[in-house]
């Protein structure tokens, strides 16, 4: 019964733009501290405030009133865009959505609608010079951790993540080299389990 809940509301992908469409809007992204700098605690209370709020509005996709809402994946990588990436910072929005998403019993779908997340957030949501800056980082901090958790799916359910990555080819979001790789972590045989 899961498995047919799971099939019957999946997320909608975000509506499609034409490539390289983005928004006209700058993002201005947070600034890591460097090491051995101490960050103004207003600061920290900003970035805090922000990790916490992308987490709750991360967990609520998984919700079957978020599946049913087209505009609920567009929405929260604008919100993103526009709010978290210049509170909180790269890191801390990347690292939590890697969290969320690979946290222990987060349905397949739920999965899914993260990764339509980041791949509005990088493709429609963020001008091309920060998309070409956001994207080395968003590889190793939230996809290269779906990799075994990718592939440990049923075959059917890896399919939208396998197009994800076919639409990253042609919008060239990442190189062709790590599209391989990653093409071939997603779909390692002998892993595939009933998730």
């Amino acid at each position: 019964a899961k498995e047919e809940d799971d099939r019957s509301s999946s997320p909608s992908p975000p509506p499609r733009r034409a490539l390289g469409e983005a928004a006209n809007a700058q993002v201005v992204v947070a600034e890591e501290p460097q090491r051995g700098q101490q960050s103004a605690p207003s600061a920290d209370l900003a970035s805090s405030s922000a990790s916490r709020d992308l987490r709750q509005s991360l967990l609520d996709l998984g919700s079957n009133e978020a599946m049913q809402d087209r505009r609920r994946i567009p929405d929260l990588a604008r919100r993103i865009a526009m709010e978290h990436l210049p509170a909180a910072g790269v890191k801390v929005v990347f690292g939590t959505m890697a969290a969320v998403a690979q946290a222990p019993g987060t349905p397949s779908r739920h999965r899914l609608a993260i990764a339509y997340v980041f791949h509005d957030l990088l493709v429609n949501q963020v001008a091309p010079q920060q998309r070409s800056r956001l994207a080395p980082a968003g590889a190793k901090l939230f996809v290269d951790t779906t990799r075994d958790w990718v592939a440990s799916m049923q075959v059917a359910k890896r399919e939208p993540f396998l197009k994800l990555l076919r639409t990253w080819r042609q919008a060239k979001l990442f190189t062709e080299g790590y599209l391989r790789q990653l093409l071939q972590a997603w779909t390692a045989s002998g892993r595939a389990e009933h998730a």
